[in-house]
């Protein structure tokens, strides 16, 4: 999204000489590699985004409806991750608008669709990360900090934090729907992210501080706290391994065994690990999917800061389309983790299965009864009656 036109217009270019190949002798070897790459990124934007799109949009989908309308929603993790597979469902269609160009309809280089996407996809970033952090912050107060987690992880306070982040979202970006337009150039009318040369400075600035806001201290302070929650976790189990009765308390912070219902709050704790453990990793599995993005990011942030106007080759440009796409895992993959390794997720979604099916051969049953013939129906429920 935050690329020129310029840069959009280089891989039609590279097309072009891939398809006269045969006639272009003694290509170096990064030449080839520059073909190779270009092929795999058109493959994985033609076949794989539209596939992570389908597939996050009914994954994420499912994961609200669970989060919202059962007994999860009395979580204060819950509002997280509801949040979070909202934001996660917005910025999908986002990046659907942008895959329009590859059947044709080119939603994304029309007037309206291109400043509504360019900012649905900024507000929906900084929202999908933020909302990690919110809830690995969450998960360490309630397994390092028990005693505050009935005061600080509730319901009431992950709404106040959701409608916090919504509100700076909207703020931070709402400049990049007036700076962003269409405009014209050779290949015709190109969405691109500033109008004209003054807006520049604007979007040069909106960059760097999406950049800082969005990738580098999120990526930070999940990490931080990761390795906190990981050495919390580990320490249970480590008391779990050598049989420490429950009663002992010696898997429980120090200050909770003067507490009167010391008792009930270490076994709360036992409970909070569980989920924090499945927490934990998919915060992890976000981590690493992001890396290589992040990489290649920080590469072209520090570049552009200490050579000014750096501009990457078009290798560098389809490497980072490459890590891209591993990125988009991120927003179809939840659902996976979710049944993977959250006991109580898989639980409710096997009975909200089963419950479905159920309905099903209720209904199908009924329709069945009500085509039979009057008498027919009668005598088959005379002999339920019977029986």
């Amino acid at each position: 999204m935050g690329s020129s036109p310029e840069d959009w217009s280089q891989p039609e270019e590279m097309a072009n000489n891939v398809t006269v190949g045969n006639e272009t002798a003694n290509w170096n070897d990064s030449q080839v590699s520059t073909s190779v790459l270009f092929i795999l990124v058109d493959l994985l934007d033609l076949y794989y985004v539209p596939t992570i799109i389908v597939m996050g949009l009914v994954g994420n989908l499912i994961s609200f409806a669970i989060f919202i309308f059962s007994v999860l929603k009395k979580l204060s993790l819950s509002v997280y991750l509801a949040t979070l597979a909202v934001s996660d469902c917005l910025f999908l269609l986002s990046l659907a608008v942008v895959w329009t160009d590859h059947s044709g309809l080119g939603l994304f280089h029309r007037p309206g669709w291109c400043q509504v996407t360019v900012y649905v996809s900024y507000v929906c970033s900084f929202l999908s990360v933020w909302c990690i952090v919110s809830y690995t912050i969450e998960r360490y107060i309630a397994i390092c900090h028990p005693m505050l987690c009935t005061k600080m992880c509730t319901t009431g306070r992950a709404r106040i934090v959701v409608v916090g982040l919504c509100t700076t979202s909207l703020s931070i970006y709402a400049c990049s729907l007036r700076i962003s337009g269409m405009a014209l150039y050779e290949e015709g009318e190109l969405c691109t992210p500033y109008l004209s040369p003054d807006y520049y400075p604007v979007h040069l600035a909106l960059t760097y501080a999406d950049t800082v806001v969005s990738f580098f201290v999120p990526f930070f302070v999940i990490l931080v706290f990761n390795v906190l929650i990981f050495r919390k976790i580990r320490f249970f189990y480590n008391q779990e391994n050598e049989h420490v009765p429950i009663a002992s308390l010696q898997h429980c912070p120090p200050h909770c065994h003067r507490h009167p219902n010391a008792s009930e709050i270490c076994q709360h704790n036992q409970a909070q690990v569980k989920v924090t453990k499945s927490m934990f990793i998919m915060s992890t599995m976000f981590l690493i999917i992001s890396l290589p993005s992040y990489v290649i990011r920080v590469w072209v942030f520090v570049a552009d800061l200490l050579l000014g106007g750096f501009r990457s080759s078009l290798q560098d440009a389809l490497l980072q389309q490459l890590c891209q796409c591993l990125f988009y895992l991120n927003y179809c993959i939840n659902i996976v983790l979710y049944l993977v390794c959250w006991s109580k997720f898989r639980r409710i979604c096997y009975e909200v299965v089963s419950s479905s099916k159920r309905r099903i051969c209720r209904w199908l049953s009924w329709k069945h009864d009500v085509r039979l013939p009057q008498h027919d129906v009668g005598l088959f429920r005379g002999d339920i009656m019977l029986n």
